[in-house]
């Protein structure tokens, strides 16, 4: 009778065990669950303890999967399997299961997280609204962020955000200063080594960017300010011209400029050109400038400069057209080319090299980056052979010896480039149909534009990819990356807002993909 009693209370406690194993809000401390185990592909069903929830057939097997709901079967998640014990009162524990990593890995092909999507994605570390358009960002070296800006509508951190905006934000996005000035228009910003802030754009009229008015402008005139780490007015300068398109700042501290149609006649020789490059010394006065000449146009926004580890000057511009020059060197382009072209310290071109070696009927943005390999251009450019948009990424050596040159994408336009620590290329496209980018190219929808951020390295193969899903419609203002690997990005996320990096946007909005 003790014996039948006992062996009653036994299989009514199995039973109680596997009723509770089946209740989600409880988790045994062995479950891969509890303690943040991400796969349960360990599990060996052999050493596994016995569990019993009914009766069964002595060595029978059934599938079983105790990861996330909906994972099963999805990328690389699996079902593992469970034997029947040998006095056929219970089941063993699941084993040969494999569940989901933490976050998708960026060195395998396949769906890591079993999220149905299979490409390496960021993560969002935070996003705040940011009411004003974003014209430029960048980064510090200990990792702070700047932000410059136009035509803010509202409060941001307890300030209000009016006419051109600079600020500096820690890594956690916590707002350290801001300074407004009414009237210009940034263009771009360029954070130097030693954290001091130049911002360079266009301005009318006789803006006070702190140092007193600048000079009446006689239309769309360039302007660029330096302030110090903490938002002190250092410098500004200003030139007749279209207004300055680019910066780059040297380790010594010289600012180096772009820009379109220039006509100065009051200084010792008159200056004219359809483009140029400028350089301003530490002290805000005109050390050099370099123009260019020829029967072409060029958009504001095929324009570019880096400064190289030998602190060379690398412009990176779109020529097209006939009698082309830029100082003493003659250029011939065929058809519509982007072109590199290395200066020394004083300006005097030096060496210049033409990219992509085939025809295209179309280029737009452009833009260069100085890395310890040597410097890359990436571009949008349309190819006259298949009718597509394409981003180019062409990346040279110290000489500007063309090391390798790959088209990516199909149907995708350029925003913005950045050079990661790690070597590799960041940029945020808006691509159609198809982002062709190796093993880890996506597929978007034919009738509807979809921005994505990717890395890729020099053979146009990504690292990761991050599209952001919207209902509607969001735009990305500027992009940067940051000394630790992250992505600093701004935009406008309409109506039903935007997915990145496992969180959601709306508005107008800043925010960080951390590595």
């Amino acid at each position: 009778m003790r014996r039948i009693e006992r062996l009653q209370w036994i299989v009514a406690s199995l039973l109680l065990v596997a009723a509770c194993r089946e209740d989600p809000s409880e988790v045994p401390a062995s479950d891969p669950t509890a303690t943040g185990s991400t796969t349960g592909s360990d599990v060996d069903a052999e050493d596994a303890t016995t569990v019993v929830s009914s009766e069964c057939v002595p060595g029978e097997s059934r599938p079983c999967y105790e990861g996330p709901p909906g994972t099963e079967g999805v990328g690389i998640c699996a079902a593992g399997v469970q034997v029947c014990a040998e006095d056929g009162v219970g089941w063993s524990a699941c084993g040969g299961q494999t569940w989901p990593e933490a976050e998708e890995r960026c060195d395998t092909p396949q769906d890591d997280d079993c999220d149905g999507w299979f490409v390496c994605e960021p993560a969002l570390a935070w996003t705040q609204e940011l009411p004003g358009y974003v014209r430029g960002i960048g980064a510090t070296p200990t990792g702070d962020i700047v932000v410059v800006g136009t035509d803010g509508w509202g409060g941001f951190q307890g300030e209000d955000l009016a006419g051109m905006f600079v600020m500096r934000l820690d890594s956690e996005g916590t707002l350290r200063w801001v300074r407004s000035v009414a009237g210009p228009m940034p263009n771009a910003v360029a954070v130097g080594e030693d954290g001091t802030i130049t911002v360079v754009g266009v301005y009318e009229g006789t803006p006070d960017l702190g140092g007193g008015r600048l000079p009446a402008s006689v239309g769309n005139d360039a302007f660029a300010v330096r302030y110090g780490p903490e938002g002190e007015f250092q410098w500004d300068h200003a030139a007749t011209t279209s207004g300055y398109h680019a910066v780059a700042v040297g380790a010594d501290g010289t600012t180096y400029v772009v820009g379109g149609y220039i006509f100065e006649d009051d200084g010792p020789e008159a200056i004219e050109g359809r483009f140029f490059v400028e350089a301003i010394d530490a002290s805000g006065a005109r050390s050099w400038i370099q123009v260019g000449q020829g029967d072409f146009g060029i958009p504001p926004e095929s324009m570019s400069v880096a400064v190289g580890t030998q602190g060379q000057v690398l412009l990176g511009i779109a020529l097209t057209g006939d009698g082309l020059s830029f100082g003493p060197m003659a250029i011939e382009v065929d058809g519509i080319q982007v072109a590199l072209i290395r200066m020394d310290h004083e300006g005097n071109p030096q060496a210049l090299v033409r990219v992509p070696d085939v025809g295209t009927s179309w280029v737009g943005r452009v833009r260069t980056m100085a890395r310890p390999q040597g410097p890359i251009v990436v571009a949008s450019v349309h190819a006259q052979d298949t009718g597509h948009a394409n981003v180019m990424l062409a990346a040279f050596d110290d000489a500007l010896e063309l090391q390798s040159e790959h088209w990516v994408g199909q149907d995708a336009y350029l925003g913005n480039a950045g050079a990661l620590p790690d070597g590799s290329t960041v940029f945020d496209v808006e691509f159609a149909s198809n982002l062709e980018l190796g093993p880890l190219g996506v597929t978007g929808f034919e009738y509807q534009w979809l921005p994505a951020l990717a890395a890729v390295d020099d053979d146009g193969n990504a690292r990761w990819v991050e599209v952001l899903y919207s209902q509607s419609y969001i735009e990305i203002f500027r992009m940067a990356p940051t000394p630790d690997g992250a992505i600093v990005l701004s935009g406008l996320a309409y109506e039903e807002g935007a997915s990145l990096g496992g969180g959601t946007l709306q508005g107008s909005f800043l925010a960080r993909l951390r590595p």
